[in-house]
């Protein structure tokens, strides 16, 4: 069998490279295909590999590529992330901005609105909601107008 080492997560990498549920070597990346190079039964080839997957420089090669890897994905997820942003607060002042489509706003969108208006930013993103509307509300009554949309027409001369 496979000598325990390293963290659970590795020892689960291992365990499902062994069951055929991963493709590539937990340790040092080899890819199932090239451990079959003879045509050869594939769970005996995976078990095979393991007791003889000692190279550490391999290891410390696949674990930096990973870990690169790892960064890449998250900095596209955090991209991704921005543009959703940019678009909901976007469509959110295409619409006008009205206070009934203060839900489409992120959290730290909603933030940003509550720094703006003075208000406290802390909280969840409900409690959030609340403060802008109430705050909104009191506005609203202040000004003697309701949550209309500016056009051309409302804007005096």
């Amino acid at each position: 069998m496979v000598a325990r080492r390293g963290s659970g997560e590795e020892i689960d990498d291992e365990k499902m490279f062994m069951l055929g549920l991963q493709d590539c070597c937990p340790r040092c990346g080899e890819q199932l295909a090239d451990l079959l190079n003879d045509g050869g039964d594939a769970e005996r080839a995976q078990i095979l590999h393991l007791l003889e997957c000692t190279d550490t420089s391999k290891h410390a090669s696949y674990k930096k590529k990973q870990k690169i890897t790892a960064e890449l994905t998250a900095l596209k997820e955090k991209k991704q992330q921005a543009q959703l942003d940019v678009n909901s607060a976007a469509t959110w002042s295409l619409l006008g901005g009205q206070t009934s489509q203060l839900w489409m706003l992120t959290e730290d969108q909603l933030r940003k609105q509550c720094k703006l208006s003075n208000l406290d930013v802390t909280g969840t993103r409900e409690e959030l909601l609340k403060r802008l509307v109430e705050y909104r509300k009191g506005q609203k009554l202040l000004a003697g107008g309701d949550d209309q949309q500016v056009t051309d027409e409302s804007v005096p001369n």
